[in-house]
């Protein structure tokens, strides 16, 4: 928790998408995260806001997840 909390700054609003925190307003995000890779020209979360479709659309979207599953690495 201290690694992931550690940029957190007191009365900021943070989104949590697939292992990482961002600031709820963050642009251009891409990054690989526990189960998907992902990228966003603005935050599904901050997005749902004003339109919520994209809660289905991204964040409950089996479809989205499934297509951008990352593959898991073998071990040795």
């Amino acid at each position: 928790m201290k690694r992931l909390l550690a940029d957190v700054k007191p009365g900021r609003v943070y989104v949590c998408l697939d292992g990482r925190l961002f600031e709820k307003d963050a642009r251009d995000v891409e990054f690989a995260g526990i189960y998907a890779s992902h990228k966003f020209d603005r935050l599904p979360h901050a997005e749902a806001l004003t339109r919520r479709s994209v809660e289905e659309e991204v964040l409950a979207s089996p479809d989205y997840w499934r297509s951008r599953k990352l593959k898991k690495k073998k071990r040795p």
